[in-house]
This record gives structure tokens, sequence and C-alpha cells, in this order.
């Protein structure tokens, strides 16, 4: 990479400057606007991380980092990502990612309460978030940009941010209308990123938005695209073997709308949905204090479930799942009939 420098290379503030001056100039089709900018990109990212050339001289790419900041090239990455070439849009990727570990600013004191690049962007430039969310239903550049914003949110308050956003809810509708599958499976990714990663902030969260959250799971549990009722039934596996969601499980399961949305899909012709739908069926079963509405429901069907159940063909990837079937069969058959007191 030493091709990329002169015999007098740029300091970082200067390499900034020409950077986001050649961003200026990708709408120029007959300039060399894409190429110049990929080249200062470059330049950049080997500041950044070095090369087989080039080792990484932390003060530097501090300064670097504090340029890029100050100068707010973040924002001009986040709002030409479509104008970006391929390997300027790479690029791009592990420039934020770089930028998202840096410690506090050191080059500019008077910016000293930008402490880090998460709390610039949430505190000073919510805009760079708001571009990057905004991309991520785009067919062009939506997995960049989908990759982009999961990286940024490894950081709690710009995770935080995320989630609070409206678009954050209409993503739930977008995976499932979405032409390009491709995009749609990313921005549930994130989805499942947010609401996994910082694990008290993402309990609180699903505690105070329990109904709406909910609400969009069960539709997607019910809806007509195979690879996200799986998506969606193992999620909230996911979610409720976190400790740190005790609450959101005990209403989850609580719930009789849930068991009905649930049992919709045990007797699936798809064997693997009716696995998934049995790994959240086992907790409804194995609740010590089931909600009276639930246990109706479980005495009201127990025959039809223990005859599906007869029949149903263990996955041989799970050793549990044969014992697990053996506790829920035997929890099912000791409920009593309908009409029928339950022991004392």
């Amino acid at each position: 990479m030493a091709f990329l420098f002169k015999r007098n290379p740029k300091t970082p503030g200067e390499l900034v400057r020409a950077f986001n001056d050649s961003v200026a100039k990708l709408d120029d089709k007959k300039g060399t606007g894409p190429e110049e900018c990929g080249r200062y990109l470059k330049q950049i990212k080997v500041i950044f991380y070095g090369d087989d050339d080039t080792e990484v001289v932390p003060d530097q790419a501090q300064a670097l980092g504090d340029e890029l900041q100050h100068h707010d090239s973040l924002y001009l990455l986040a709002t030409n990502l479509r104008k970006l070439e391929f390997d300027s849009r790479q690029d791009t990727a592990m420039v934020f990612a770089a930028m998202m570990r840096r410690g506090p600013a050191t080059t500019f004191p008077k910016r000293a309460e930008i402490k880090v690049t998460g709390d610039y962007m949430v505190n000073q430039r919510p805009e760079i978030l708001q571009a990057l969310i905004n991309s991520c239903d785009d067919s062009d550049v939506g997995l960049l940009a989908g990759s982009i914003l999961r990286e940024c949110c490894k950081y709690e308050p710009v995770c935080g941010y995320v989630m609070s956003q409206p678009k954050f809810w209409q993503w739930f509708g977008v995976v499932l209308r979405y032409p390009v599958f491709e995009v749609a499976n990313d921005i549930f990714s994130t989805i499942k990123f947010c609401l996994t990663t910082h694990k008290p902030m993402a309990s609180a969260w699903l505690v105070a938005n329990y109904d709406k959250f909910v609400h969009h799971i069960n539709v997607m549990i019910t809806g007509q695209n195979y690879v996200f009722k799986r998506s969606a039934m193992r999620f909230i596996s996911t979610l409720v073997q976190e400790r740190a969601n005790q609450q959101f499980l005990t209403r989850y399961f609580d719930d009789p709308t849930n068991l009905k949305v649930v049992m919709m899909n045990l007797n699936d012709q798809s064997r693997n949905l009716g696995v998934d739908a049995f790994n959240l069926f086992k907790y409804f079963v194995a609740k010590p204090k089931k909600n009276q509405k639930v246990l109706d429901i479980l005495i009201r069907n127990k025959h039809q479930f223990i005859a599906l159940f007869d029949r149903f063909n263990p996955p041989q990837s799970d050793p549990n799942f044969a014992d697990e079937m053996t506790y829920v069969k035997r929890e099912i058959a000791h409920l009593p009939d309908i009409g029928e007191k339950p022991p004392a």
C-alpha cells in the first residue's frame, strides 16, 4: 500500500479535508470523484489498520479520528453510500468500525466533551444514525448500512437511540413486505442485534414495549413467510432464555394469545416449524404457576397434544429433544380432563 502515499504524505487534517473535497465531487460523473474518494478512503483505512508496509501509529490514528469527527466526515460517508464504488463501501464499513473504537478526542481540546464517537453521533450528530437507519431498506446499500449500524450499536447509547426511533417499529413490517430477501433478513438481524446485545437495556425495553413488540412478532409467526416464521419463534426462544428477561418471560407465557399462536405451528407440515413451535410450547407447559386461561387451553386440548406428540419426529441434531418431549407429554397427561377438578 506504500504507493498510496506520496513523498510528502498529508497530515491527518490535510487528508480529511482532501477526502471531504473528493466526496463533493461524487456527483460529477465525468470527473474522477469516485476514484479520488476511494484513494483517500484507502489511505484513511491504512492509518487506522496498517498493512504489510505500514505500521499503525496510535497517535496518528487518534488524530485522524479527531479530524474525521471534527470535519463531519462520517455524515458525508453515511449520506453518500450509494455513490461509493464497491471497494470504497467496504472501506467505509472499516472506517466506521475504527471510529467506534476510538478513545476521547485529543486533538481538539475545545471538543473534549465529545468523549467517544458514539456519544458524538447520539448527542451532536444524530443525522449520521438517521442516514444509516434510512438506508437499511435500500436495495443497493441496505446490507452495507445494516452492517455499519450494527457496528455502531455495539455502543449502548447508539443502540438505545436506534431502538427509540419510529423506523425501528416500521422495520417489522418491512421485513415481511420487502421483495429482496437478503435485505429483509439483514433488517431482522439488526432488530435481533439491538434486543440481545445490551441485556439490561434490552430487558427494560421489552417490558416497556411488550404489547407492541409481541404483536409484531406474532404477525411474523402467523404470516406466510417460512423463514421469518422460524426466525421469529427462534428469536423469542433466545429472549426467554436470557436471565435478564424474566419479566418478559413471565408475561409472554401468561398470555393465552401467544399460546394459540404457537399451537398453530405445532402441527405444521414442516417438521422444522413444528420443532421451533415445540421449543416455545414447552415453556407454557413447564411454567409452575400457569395463567388460568393458558391452563384452560392446555386442558381443553390435552388429548390432541398427546396424540400429536406421539407421532412427532425428533430432530437428530438436538440430543435433549427426546427428554424434553417425554417431560412435556408427562406433564400434559397429568393435567385434569375437562370438568375434572385439578389435584389440590
